[in-house]
């Protein structure tokens, strides 16, 4: 799970798909899995070796972790985005049955395409879920997510793009990071010894607890950074077009937000069999180089 969400999945993907092969819950009377719940259990520091106090990290745990410290550190990161917040309920549905729902956006109004059923019944098509209650762009589903899904396959096809963009930064020595951090704690429980006996005062005392707090919060970010996953490091293992017919739906979402933003224009009319199918289409591309922190 942890490795699902620092790849680029989305924590409703990992609970649809928990409750689609029956993962049986910790109670095992064949309750479904909840997002909430696998939020809370996914941030715990306790899969990560720690001893919790009080609701913070005490000091390591007498187990083995169940996820390298650097990958639970970026799966809380995410989790934690306010702007990667959703109203999940508690009861949840299939999520996204298609590559772009949620994902293109519309030329007019910039507003995301869902995938809805024509008047008709017979086709599935884009459409933006715009405020003024008008339908800017309507284009017909299974052939613009086949184009698109060619489009990334191609990309990724190209010599030297996976391995460019799997590069890593070695840079970081995490272990370090780590006893440092662990160092930051113990000298803040030294401040608060010293302000109790009147050897620094409430100021003196604040003052360096911030500079500590704001130390402690950049390596957490560099400790998160080692931890995340491309979402494309399956197209290592094989060939590219290959490889993209055995993922899931939710990896392959996950490679196109990182792949291209696709913006839809209007047409203005239901476009012929005949005509290409970028037409109107804008491709923005963004996997030009791995990921900064």
């Amino acid at each position: 799970m942890c490795d699902a969400i620092a790849s680029g999945q989305s924590l409703r993907s990992v609970v649809v798909d928990l409750n689609a092969r029956k993962v049986p819950t910790s109670t095992g009377n064949g309750s479904r899995w909840q997002s909430k719940t696998v939020r809370e259990m996914l941030m715990r520091p306790t899969i990560a070796g720690y001893s919790v106090h009080k609701g913070e990290i005490a000091c390591g745990g007498a187990w083995e972790p169940i996820v390298d410290e650097a990958t639970w550190r970026t799966v809380v990161a995410i989790l934690s985005n306010p702007a990667r917040m959703t109203a999940d309920s508690s009861r949840l549905g299939r999520g996204p049955a298609w590559l772009g729902s949620g994902i293109y956006r519309c030329g007019v109004c910039g507003e995301t395409l869902k995938v809805s059923t024509s008047s008709s019944r017979s086709r599935k098509s884009y459409r933006c879920k715009n405020r003024d209650g008008r339908q800017h762009v309507s284009r017909e589903a299974t052939p613009l997510d086949v184009w698109v899904a060619g489009l990334v396959i191609d990309y990724w096809s190209k010599p030297g793009r996976v391995e460019k963009m799997l590069a890593r930064d070695d840079s970081v020595d995490a272990k370090a990071l780590r006893k440092e951090l662990a160092d930051i704690n113990t000298e803040k429980d030294k401040l608060a010894v010293a302000h109790g006996k009147g050897r620094i005062d409430l100021g003196q005392m604040i003052t360096a607890t911030k500079v500590f707090d704001d130390r402690a919060k950049a390596i957490t970010k560099k400790l998160a950074s080692v931890g995340w996953r491309s979402p494309i490091e399956p197209f290592a293992h094989g060939t590219v077009s290959d490889v993209w017919e055995t993922l899931t739906l939710p990896q392959r979402r996950a490679i196109l937000k990182v792949t291209a933003t696709i913006t839809v224009e209007p047409m203005g009319r239901r476009p012929r069999k005949s005509e290409r199918m970028d037409k109107g289409v804008t491709v923005r591309w963004l996997a030009t180089k791995r990921r900064k922190h």
